[in-house]
């Protein structure tokens, strides 16, 4: 709680991450998955985290925060700071560790 992270969620018994990510980001944002990838796997000592990209096909305002605080798009240099400004809470929040570590090996990886 009170830090930026990505949309995901837990995988259900018999579900694969695959389906997993189409189903809990249409939970979460009301968005449809278009054909996507996998980008990384994350173990650690408490979850696995598959990660998985695609291009969002509509504006922002089109998407329905059904779960967490509050949503944004971020640049690469918010990515690097570590933080973002978060319109819901009024102020400046800081990205999960992780989920910065994610972000900033996605931009590495995928200079353009």
């Amino acid at each position: 709680p009170g830090y930026w992270a990505l949309f995901g969620g837990h995988i259900e018994p018999g579900e694969t991450p695959n389906a997993a990510v189409k189903r809990e980001i249409l939970e979460e944002i009301g968005y449809d998955l278009p054909p996507f990838l996998e980008f990384g796997c994350y173990p650690n000592e408490r979850v696995v985290r598959h990660v998985f990209h695609a291009p969002l096909l509509v504006e922002l305002n089109q998407l329905v925060l059904n779960e967490g605080w509050d949503m944004a798009l971020f640049t690469p240099e918010d990515i690097r700071q570590g933080n973002c400004y978060s319109q819901n809470a009024g102020e400046v929040r800081p990205l999960g560790a992780m989920h910065q570590k994610i972000m900033l090996d996605f931009i590495e990886k995928n200079p353009t």
